[in-house]
């Protein structure tokens, strides 16, 4: 008669992209967060990527770590193979999941098809499995949490942002450097929905029209990106050239992390973060470009913008537009004890919410 199966209390954090922000991005700067701040440590926590991990890999590994006998789960993401065959599966569990931007509508319009058949065949499964199942669910927006709601057997929902910590910032702001240009900073992955050919594209628009407005202040451009799309890298490369024409100079670099980040923007005076993308769920582009020396710029509205946008803290633009509805969009200066004093709050407070909802799903631990 073979061994029966022993369970552990330890806490398996998934997270598909490791977290390594220059490789990861977005999701890989938040893991990292969790594991700066000691949730991960503090949970009895063992932390495992994804990231490189096929999909036939990813679904092995699951395997794997339920006969190790874990059964409590932290999931950074919806549709990463191990998360669907982990909800799919009739064994009991405690999850909690976090989506990190992929159950906004924007982001599920990308492979619409698939990722509904997804959905659909997690929905299904919960027909039989749901009472096996303990899970929460932590989302930046109610649009995430309302999917949430509708596809699984959630025991409970937090609305909570994302981990931030003044270890972010990708600079100080120093003093305004006069009769000098304008230094915008991007940091994005580089596909098309986070906008950095359309920024571009609407720089050159702008340059060569009648009413340059603002942006004719500008000197340089700093693209910071993890590279994914080769046809959205050739786009912003040719309209790179068109803008050194117009006397922009436009500087590239790839897989940089945040020490090599500060380093290359440390000489480099008057820098104005803009962050390009359609939609975020949270963004830690945006709070990465809180220390320069003018208040950055985002395309996009979410919870985040309309806190910073409340605390003067930084300035928001239609999608696709470099124009305010008045057109006349003054540059203004950051105040870095506004923005030590949001983040240190911030941070305090989202640990708290954190560690709550840990312990409720989880119980103690450690």
């Amino acid at each position: 008669m073979g061994r029966s199966l022993k369970f552990t209390e330890r806490i398996c954090w998934v997270s598909p992209v490791g977290d390594i922000p220059s490789t990861g991005g977005g999701v890989a700067r938040a893991v990292g967060l969790f594991n700066q701040a000691g949730l991960i440590e503090k949970s009895n926590g063992d932390l495992i990527s994804l990231y490189g991990v096929s999909k036939v890999k990813q679904l092995m590994l699951c395997i794997k770590m339920l006969l190790k006998g874990y059964r409590k789960f932290v999931l950074h993401s919806f549709f990463a193979p191990f998360s669907l065959f982990l909800l799919c599966l009739p064994l009991q569990v405690k999850i909690v999941l976090l989506p990190h931007g992929e159950l906004k509508c924007g982001a599920l319009a990308l492979n619409a098809k698939r990722k509904r058949l997804f959905l659909f065949f997690v929905r299904l499964s919960f027909i039989s499995n749901r009472h096996l199942k303990e899970i929460s669910g932590i989302a930046t927006t109610e649009e995430e949490l309302d999917v949430l709601r509708r596809t699984l057997p959630v025991a409970g929902v937090y609305k909570v942002p994302d981990f931030v910590s003044d270890d972010l910032l990708m600079g100080t702001p120093n003093d305004i450097v006069l009769n000098a240009g304008v230094n915008l900073v991007n940091f994005s992955r580089m596909i098309p929905s986070k906008g950095v050919a359309r920024l571009l594209e609407e720089l050159v628009v702008k340059l060569t029209s009648t009413n340059a407005g603002w942006t004719k202040l500008i000197s340089g451009i700093y693209l910071f990106y993890v590279k994914e799309s080769p046809a959205e890298l050739e786009n912003v490369t040719r309209l790179s050239e068109q803008l050194r024409f117009l006397g922009v100079s436009v500087y590239l670099f790839e897989g940089k992390n945040p020490d090599q980040i500060r380093q290359s923007l440390r000489n480099v005076s008057n820098r104005l973060g803009f962050v390009s993308s359609r939609f975020e769920s949270f963004s830690y582009a945006l709070i990465e470009s809180l220390g320069f020396e003018y208040l950055p710029i985002a395309w996009f509205k979410n919870d985040l913008v309309d806190q910073l946008l409340a605390n003067n803290l930084c300035q928001h633009l239609d999608y696709g537009s470099l124009d305010s509805i008045d057109h006349c969009f003054p540059l203004r200066r950051t105040n870095k004890l506004h923005v030590e004093n949001f983040i240190e709050s911030m941070s305090i407070n989202n640990k708290i919410i954190y560690q709550h909802i840990l312990l409720k799903t989880f119980g103690e631990v450690g």
